[in-house]
């Protein structure tokens, strides 16, 4: 069996000192040897924060930053990164996280590391409001999880794009019947409109919610069904 390593893949638009802040706390990880290397992947930003990366983590040789001109969507930087990925293993992690324990993290790291038969771990956002956790926002559209690279190839098979990544893992990890379990996580994103204009804002509100309103959230409001992991509880 190939040893068990982590490598994170963090794809980003126009994220700037918040990307750094992420990076701050995820660098702890790397240094301890739980995440064996972080790539950040450019997509398409018009700002500065690959050059603030670079620059901020250059005696950090395990951070790299990656990337290209065109903004492509979330899947297209993901499946970017995917390819330069040489580990068992990927965390799946936003670019604009605030609020998180790198504890919890290395909890969920370690949870995978221990135990084979996960297949997938999905952190789930516990500070969700009341109504995202009733339509099961906070497990179904969780961007971050724990995958094995070998799955996430595969669901790069099916070609997803921009914002629907996170319903064709679900719908792969469902159909091959793979060990999945949830995490509970506490953390907070950055409301689009306080990181972009109002109009790349709404433009990705938009990309967004469409697929909130597709036949594939209701099968996996019914359907996808991830244990809790007691080892955490």
């Amino acid at each position: 069996m190939p040893q068990i390593q982590f490598t994170c893949l963090i794809p980003f638009f126009n994220e700037n000192w918040r990307l750094v802040s992420v990076l701050k706390k995820l660098n702890i990880l790397v240094n301890s040897g739980k995440l064996k290397s972080i790539i950040c992947i450019d997509d398409g930003s018009t700002d500065n924060t690959a050059k603030l990366i670079s620059c901020m983590f250059s005696k950090t040789i395990k951070i790299k930053v990656v990337g290209y001109k065109k903004n492509a969507g979330k899947s297209a930087a993901i499946n970017f990164g995917l390819n330069l990925v040489k580990t068992s293993h990927v965390l799946l992690f936003d670019a604009d996280l605030n609020s998180f324990s790198t504890k919890s993290i290395e909890q969920a790291l370690d949870a995978v590391y221990n135990d084979n038969k996960i297949d997938a771990l999905i952190f789930r956002q516990s500070n969700d409001p009341l109504i995202s956790k009733i339509l099961r926002h906070d497990v179904i559209v969780s961007g971050e999880r724990i995958l094995k690279t070998s799955d996430l190839k595969n669901v790069f098979k099916n070609n997803p794009s921009n914002y629907q990544l996170e319903f064709v893992i679900n719908n792969y990890l469902l159909q091959h019947q793979k060990k999945t379990f949830w995490m509970p996580f506490y953390s907070k994103n950055y409301f689009k409109i306080d990181k972009w204009s109002h109009k790349i804002a709404l433009k990705k509100t938009v990309q967004f919610q469409s697929e909130l309103f597709k036949i594939q959230f209701l099968k996996q409001w019914l359907l996808f069904r991830p244990k809790a992991l007691p080892s955490i509880l």
